[in-house]
Order: structure tokens, then C-alpha cells, then sequence
């Protein structure tokens, strides 16, 4: 049997400008379609917690949804609740350069700002490839009967 290679993509990122450059390239937008699964290598460990998170995250959405049901501005402050604490999610819709720049002098005053700005772009990069990973991790769950597929792109 023959697997052909594919080629991986890495997480590692050298420098402040790279590590721009990688999120923009690959997560520019927080909003995700999900169109290609993702072929980094993951650790069991990391893979049970970014199915626990997002599982935790739609489960209460469920629960939202159910116990305010049309109330828009109720459900949205729940569900902003728990993307927050679980998914770790920024509400930055584009990244620029000087989104970077500009949270990097507010989030991490005294550090090189060079420093800084990688540490804030690594840390971003890493929360939109917990979104787009876990995704991925409850969509194989999920796909086993209808009534969960359905669960899943409803709480999604």
C-alpha cells in the first residue's frame, strides 16, 4: 500500500512580521467556512480538550437557545459568555498589521514591542486553529445519525 505525501502545514512561526504574515495567510478572517479540514499533527491531549471546549460551547448554546429562545440580545450576551471563557475567541473580524501592533502595546506593556506583537499574533493564530481543529473534531463526532448531524449544524 502507498500513501502518497501530502505536505503539512506547521504551526512554528520565527518572527513578528512571519508570524503576521502566517495568520493572515492562513486564519485572516475570525469567521471561518470550514472548507478544508486541517492537516496539522496534534497531540491526543490537545485533541480531547479542543473537543471538550467546543462540545461545552454548543451544548450551552443549546441551552441558550432554549431557555431565552428569540431573545437576540440574551442569547448573544450567552453565547459571548462562553465562546470567551471556552474558545478563547478575539472579535476581530480582519487582522491587520496595525491591529497587531496597536493590542500588542495595550496587552503586554514593558515588553519589546517587536516581542510583543509576535506574542499577540502567535496567540491569535493559535485561537482561530482551536476553532478551526475542534470544528473538525465534532463534525466526525457528530456525523454518526441524523438526529446528532442535525444537533451539530443547528448549535454550530
Amino acid at each position: 500500500m502507498e500513501f502518497s505525501k501530502r505536505r503539512r502545514r506547521t504551526t512554528r512561526v520565527e518572527s513578528a512580521a512571519n508570524a503576521v504574515k502566517k495568520l493572515q495567510s492562513e486564519y485572516p478572517h475570525a469567521l471561518q467556512f470550514y472548507d478544508t479540514p486541517p492537516l496539522d499533527d496534534l497531540s491526543l491531549e490537545d485533541f480531547r480538550q479542543f473537543a471538550a471546549d467546543r462540545y461545552e460551547v454548543l451544548s450551552r448554546i443549546s441551552n441558550a437557545k432554549a431557555s431565552f429562545g428569540r431573545d437576540g440580545d440574551k442569547l448573544k450576551e450567552a453565547v459571548k459568555d462562553v465562546t470567551s471563557k471556552r474558545l478563547s475567541l478575539n472579535t476581530r473580524s480582519i487582522i491587520k498589521e496595525e491591529d497587531i501592533m496597536a493590542t500588542s502595546r495595550i496587552q503586554v506593556p514593558g515588553m519589546d514591542l517587536e516581542e510583543a506583537q509576535e506574542r499577540v499574533a502567535k496567540e491569535m493564530f493559535e485561537e482561530r486553529r482551536k476553532d478551526h481543529v475542534s470544528h473538525f473534531i465534532l463534525r466526525l463526532a457528530f456525523c454518526r445519525t441524523d438526529e446528532l448531524r442535525r444537533w451539530f449544524v443547528e448549535n454550530e
